[in-house]
Order: structure tokens, then C-alpha cells, then sequence
């Protein structure tokens, strides 16, 4: 459920910040050579998976463009499906909403920090709007992925503004009861333990993912979090290329029978809620 196709570049200015790979724990050297989406299809295909989502996100002037590549580079290999991205200052974005409701898009990735927006701002709240409107008039219900690295102020210069916090996440699934919101990272990258677990309150409409969160949080916190969402709101995800199939698949399978979840409630995680929340058919 949590899958990038990053670039170079991207890498590079990742590994340009030592300080924030070390606080969460990326294998950027690795990462560098897992750049194709070919890359991905080859693990999903070794490991056993039946879909990988990858998660784009854009300025304003890209997202259009973002998405197409996006979804021809899922087109091309058959274990990849992709999310589109939003924008809430760009053009065209309701109807970039509405093609995607019609091509059958149930996601929508957004990085708050990176893509430079307020989450309760006036423009956010209207993308949100349109989105929670327009999947309802074709009766689906959108699903809202939110990167949460909440230091990205200290690492990336990023304006306190923009961070995706445990409090303001759960502010928008109660403001938008009409979209199913996902907070990657367990809901809280790199959050004080104590802030996360206090401001992190289950909800309906809220799903928290466990890309990184494994190697971030202590497993007691990871476990707590995983309890107290259940096993109907975890969904299994990597944070690819930083970390891969082989050795995510059993570290998380262990996290989540630390907290309780037996074989059948461990599969959902895997894969049977993402199915469920996206409409992704079932593996053949």
C-alpha cells in the first residue's frame, strides 16, 4: 500500500540529509538502484504479491502530468497499481477528480510538506470538498493517503504549517466523514511516542499504514498503535524503494503478532483491507 517511483534526484537529496536517513533508517544506497518500476514488479513477483500501489505527488503545474506516468508505468506491469495525486492550487482539479473516479482511481496521494499546503486551509478544504463530493455522486468513497513525516521542519526546511500531524489527520477524517483517510507511517513518522499515542484516536473513516513506522517507533508503540486501530484499519506498506519485500514482510508480520493478531486478522493487513478500501480485485 505505500510504494514510490522516485528519481534520482530525489535519492540524492535524501542522502544529501545524513542526520534524517539515520533517524529513519533509510537504505539510501540501496534505494538508488531500485529506481524502475520494473524494480517493483520483479519483488512483487519474487515475494508473492499481488498488487503494489505507488504513491505519486506533484506541484501544481505537474500533477496532470505526474499521473499519466503514473498510471502508464502501472499499465506496463501487472502487480502495479498507482494513486493519483492533488494539488489544491492547481488547474483543472475538479476535473481531474472526475477522470480519475471515471478511469476507476479510489485514491489520491498527498505530501502536504513537500507539495507546500495547509491541510485546514481554505484551498485544501475545498480540494477535500470536491473530492468527498464527487466520489459521492458516483457512490465510492474516496481514499485519502497523507505522508506524516512530522519532522520534515527540521530536516527539509518545510514550514511548520505544512506538516501532517497525528492532531490535524484526525481533525480531517472528522471534518470529512466522506473519505477514508490514511495515515502513512502509522500516522505519525518520527513523532514523539507519547504526542502520538494521545493524538492519534481510531476513527471510522481513518486507516494508518505501516511503511517505516517499524523501524522508527519502538515495537511496543507500533504495537500499541495496531491494537488500538484493530486489525480492520492496518494496511501493510514498505515506504519502497527504502526498504524491500524480503525482510518488511516478516519484520512487520512479528510487530503485528506482538500485538495480538492472529493468522486470519494478519492478512487483512496484508493485503485484504487495501483490496476492500481501493476495490482491487482479488489476487488470481
Amino acid at each position: 500500500m505505500h510504494c514510490h517511483w522516485f528519481t534520482p534526484r530525489i535519492v540524492a537529496s535524501c542522502a544529501s540529509r545524513p542526520e534524517m536517513v539515520a533517524e529513519l533508517r533509510l537504505d539510501v544506497a540501496g534505494g538508488g538502484e531500485r529506481l524502475a518500476p520494473a524494480d517493483l514488479q520483479a519483488s512483487a513477483e519474487r515475494h508473492g504479491l499481488a498488487r503494489c500501489v505507488l504513491l505519486p505527488t506533484a506541484p501544481p503545474g505537474r500533477v496532470q502530468r505526474v499521473n499519466r506516468e503514473h498510471r502508464a508505468a502501472a499499465a506496463r506491469h501487472e502487480r502495479l497499481t498507482s494513486m493519483d495525486t492533488l494539488h489544491p492550487e492547481m488547474d483543472g482539479l475538479v476535473e481531474e477528480i472526475r477522470e480519475g473516479l471515471a478511469r476507476g482511481t479510489r485514491g489520491w496521494k498527498l505530501s502536504s510538506f513537500t507539495q507546500r499546503f495547509e491541510l485546514h486551509g481554505a484551498p485544501a478544504r475545498r480540494m477535500f470538498e470536491a473530492l468527498q463530493r464527487e466520489g459521492g455522486r458516483r457512490g465510492v468513497v474516496p481514499a485519502v493517503v497523507l505522508d506524516t513525516y512530522t519532522r520534515a521542519d527540521v530536516h527539509f526546511g518545510a514550514d511548520a504549517r505544512h506538516l501532517t500531524t497525528p492532531a490535524r489527520l484526525v481533525a480531517l477524517a472528522d471534518a470529512f466523514p466522506g473519505l477514508a483517510w490514511i495515515g502513512a507511517h502509522m500516522g505519525g513518522l518520527a513523532a514523539d511516542p507519547e504526542t502520538l499515542q494521545r493524538d492519534l484516536q481510531p476513527r471510522p473513516n481513518l486507516w494508518i499504514d505501516t511503511s517505516n513506522a517499524g523501524h522508527v517507533l519502538p515495537p511496543r508503540v507500533f504495537a500499541t498503535l495496531a491494537r488500538a486501530f484493530g486489525p480492520d484499519r492496518v494496511l501493510f506498506g514498505t515506504d519502497w524503494p527504502w526498504f524491500v519485500h524480503e525482510r518488511e514482510i516478516p519484520h512487520v508480520d512479528g510487530l503485528l503478532r506482538q500485538a495480538g493478531f492472529d493468522a486470519e486478522e494478519r492478512q487483512r493487513v496484508f493485503g485484504d483491507n487495501a483490496r476492500r478500501l481501493l476495490g482491487l480485485d482479488p489476487p488470481a
